[in-house]
């Protein structure tokens, strides 16, 4: 019986799609199946490469070079009027590679050759991470590319990978919707990057992940906006300056340090906010005395401080969904500029249902969550997560928490909160809730889990007082979780 290579009868367009989803050194491998197979990588639209793949464990000198000519004859031997959609290179070891064999190679030119000679196949998405301690500088090429959808470069080493910039005199990204810079300091001519920015009539997203950076930035088209100064491999002495004036922004996610210069303007059509502002670089790793980070600030320094988190606030204002993440050293802040919070009497969050944040049980934290949920007429949902703190748990809270100055709240009908310790600021808390929202429909509350008999037991009187209180819902149900 006859039978048919029904693979090798497979058009190129779907033998291409499957093909993405490879490495490109799997891809080579697999032409082997087919002789009709053999020559399609040339004109591939897709190419992954990661240097991983070609690692030589027992000889890096032979892992470099052999890493080098690979991706050289790749883009030179390329059919020349095939188009490339997607270009992504990883050259994770190039840092190892340099260092253990004490080499001196000029990394940026190197970049920029195989840059250059992917736009020249009318580049629609540039994925680059290349771990280097090394300057990069880009090509002019790249910065008139307009095919180009999707650009996304990641640096880092040791050190944030300086980038630089080119100094010609158009950039232009007409069909750019997304761009994503991550481990780089961009603090050269501060123009540059503006005008970087500014060339993306249709940027629809822009995430900043570490980075030190400088940039004012006007745009219609933004809907999503990401800077992440807080991650695993942050410090707190990056130099940031953000002015930004969105009007059709929908997202929004800004975690850095408040000593960082953040200038957002008019994000009336902002949905969905995360803020995570900390005080200093040992908010990563929260301790028990972490509130006294904030209590020991000098009196100019918390002013300065709080008025850029209440700006963030009235910024936000229209979200309907807010979580307050990372550290309660915002709320601690925000409780410290009870005036600037005041001086608006028409401040709203009128449009909010779900509100998350991190806080700590003392009197200042609790009291801005107040606060919020105070101005928040249509609050649907509370998410809180305690973390714990070795201060003393049973303050009776300030002003803000007092039942009498709460309206009714007509919709909120979802509590959850994480890590109950017991104290009177979270029974006040509740308390207050249980009084005000008519239609409460469940409480949830995980206690911190001790071994501490004496903690064990104000958790249990907690519970007593809490489940014997009145509500103001026929409805509600309580639940507590050891």
């Amino acid at each position: 019986m006859e039978t048919t290579d029904r693979i090798s009868e497979l058009p190129d367009g779907l033998i291409h799609h499957i093909f993405s989803f490879l490495d490109i050194t799997d891809v080579l491998q697999t032409c082997t199946l087919s002789r009709r197979w053999r020559y399609l990588w040339l004109s591939l639209p897709t190419i992954k490469i990661d240097d991983f793949n070609i690692w030589d464990e027992d000889d890096d000198f032979v892992s470099f070079n052999r890493f080098i000519n690979f991706v050289d004859r790749l883009l030179l031997l390329r059919d020349s009027i095939s188009e490339i959609q997607t270009f992504k290179l990883v050259w994770g070891n190039v840092t190892v590679y340099l260092h253990g064999l004490a080499l001196q190679y000029d990394v940026s030119s190197r970049l920029a050759s195989w840059i250059m000679a992917a736009v020249k196949h009318n580049l629609q998405e540039l994925i680059t991470y290349i771990f280097v301690d090394q300057t990069i500088k880009l090509p002019g090429s790249l910065f008139s590319c307009k095919s180009l959808t999707k650009l996304e470069f990641s640096g880092g080493g040791r050190y944030l990978t300086d980038l630089v910039l080119p100094n010609i005199t158009v950039y232009s990204f007409p069909r750019l919707r997304y761009l994503a810079l991550m481990r780089v300091s961009l603090l050269g001519d501060e123009s540059l990057t503006s005008k970087l920015f500014s060339s993306c009539p249709v940027l629809e997203s822009l995430q900043l992940i570490d980075c030190s950076i400088k940039f004012n930035f006007s745009s219609l088209s933004l809907k999503h906006f990401e800077s992440d100064n807080c991650t695993e491999w942050s410090t707190d002495d990056y130099a940031v300056t953000v002015k930004l004036c969105a009007p059709n922004l929908t997202s929004l996610i800004c975690k850095d340090y408040m000593s960082q210069d953040y200038s957002l303007d008019n994000l009336s059509s902002l949905v969905t906010a995360n803020i995570g502002m900390r005080v200093k670089n040992t908010d990563q790793d929260p301790t028990p005395e972490m509130p006294k980070i904030y209590s020991e600030l000098a009196t100019d320094v918390k002013k300065l401080y709080g008025a850029r988190m209440v700006k963030f606030l009235r910024v936000v204002r229209n979200v309907t969904d807010l979580t307050l993440s990372s550290s309660p050293g915002f709320l601690e802040v925000v409780s410290e500029s009870p005036d600037l919070l005041a001086g608006d009497p028409y401040f709203q969050f009128c449009n909010l249902r779900f509100l998350k944040a991190v806080t700590w049980v003392s009197r200042n934290c609790m009291n801005s969550i107040a606060y919020l949920v105070k101005i928040s007429p249509n609050i649907e949902s509370i998410f809180l997560t305690i973390q714990p703190t070795k201060s003393k748990t049973n303050s009776t809270g300030g002003d803000w928490i007092v039942g009498s100055s709460f309206p009714c709240m007509h919709y909120l009908k979802f509590v959850q909160i994480q890590g109950i310790q017991g104290c009177l600021n979270e029974l006040k808390f509740l308390q207050v809730l249980l009084e005000k929202a008519i239609v409460l429909e469940k409480v949830t509350l995980f206690c911190y889990k001790t071994k501490s008999p004496k903690r064990a037991a104000q958790l249990m009187e907690f519970e007593e007082m809490l489940l014997a209180y009145p509500s103001a819902s026929s409805r509600v149900s309580i639940s507590i979780q050891s």
